[in-house]
């Protein structure tokens, strides 16, 4: 299994588009923390407090240092990442069925339940490392921004180790991350099409965002409904990732309880489909899509 796991993690490696992918979250990250400070040191920005009364955009100026950088960050990197890494998902998985590659490595014995945890494994390692990549840039953005700003800036005050919050919030964004991951991974193979498997993929999203926007008009019965939907109930559960007071355990256990609970059944529902459906049917030799 090891050396299956290398073997995939050096194809992927020597492709161009996860680095392409690891690029841009990178970029999107710089371009907000040093954009959006450039922008309220510049006072080109209009910024409103509590009472809607427009104020110096210099105010916000510790939301893009640290530690207050940290959670919009990670904000970037779920946002951005979510639809890159289902492109990336789609495209890698359904090009060894649509070129035919597939049905070559199952033709040695390969087990194919070996083959889709390997595929799986790597594309969750490489979603860390998308994290990460991520957290670390825009920490390093944020520390340049303290290092370089014209005014002097007070921290956002924190209660509770800064260490262990944003590790906390790393690690819920990588939770966050893998959905999508999931998803596109299953839908790919039981279609065996990256075309399908990308456009039914972000067409969930879409949809999840129209139905997420519609039922805020619902009341309970669109509570009900924002609960069951992937999108909204990953976000329900990014909402944790904040700095300030921190929820006690039992808050944070009554609102997300629920979320956690559903993506969690999607998470077994979908592998266990996958892997059921991918081990009981024909391999073709090519899809050519």
């Amino acid at each position: 299994m090891k050396h299956l796991i290398i073997a995939e993690w050096r194809k992927l490696s020597r492709r161009p588009l996860p680095w392409v992918v690891l690029g841009i979250v990178i970029a999107s990250v710089v371009a907000v923390v040093l954009g959006g400070a450039l922008l309220a040191i510049s006072n080109v920005i209009t910024v409103y407090d509590e009472n809607d009364n427009a104020t110096n955009a210099a105010a916000i100026l510790p939301s893009f240092t640290l530690p207050g950088a940290i959670p919009m960050t990670l904000s970037v990197v779920r946002q951005v990442g979510t639809w890159l890494l289902i492109i990336f998902v789609a495209i890698s998985i359904g090009m060894e069925e649509s070129y035919g590659t597939l049905r070559i490595m199952l033709s040695t014995g390969l087990d194919r339940t070996r083959y889709l945890l390997a595929k799986l494994i790597v594309l969750i390692g490489f979603t860390i490392f998308i994290a990460v990549s991520g957290f670390a840039t825009g920490c390093i953005s944020a520390l340049a921004v303290g290092a370089l700003s014209p005014t002097t800036m007070t921290p956002e005050p924190v209660e509770g180790s800064v260490f262990w919050m944003s590790l906390t919030m790393l690690v819920r964004t990588i939770g966050i991350l893998c959905l999508p991951v999931v998803l596109a991974f299953t839908i790919t193979v039981l279609s065996r099409s990256q075309t399908l498997g990308l456009s039914i993929t972000l067409g969930y999203f879409i949809f999840d965002i129209l139905v997420s926007s519609v039922s805020a008009f619902m009341g309970n019965a669109g509570e009900i409904v924002r609960t069951l939907l992937i999108g909204s109930s990953s976000t329900a559960i990014m909402q944790l990732n904040r700095l300030g007071q921190p929820m006690t355990l039992t808050e944070s256990w009554s609102t997300v309880a629920p979320n956690v609970l559903v993506l969690t059944t999607y998470v077994v529902i979908l592998l266990f489909g996958c892997r059921y459906v991918f081990t009981h049917r024909d391999i073709t030799s090519g899809t050519s899509s």
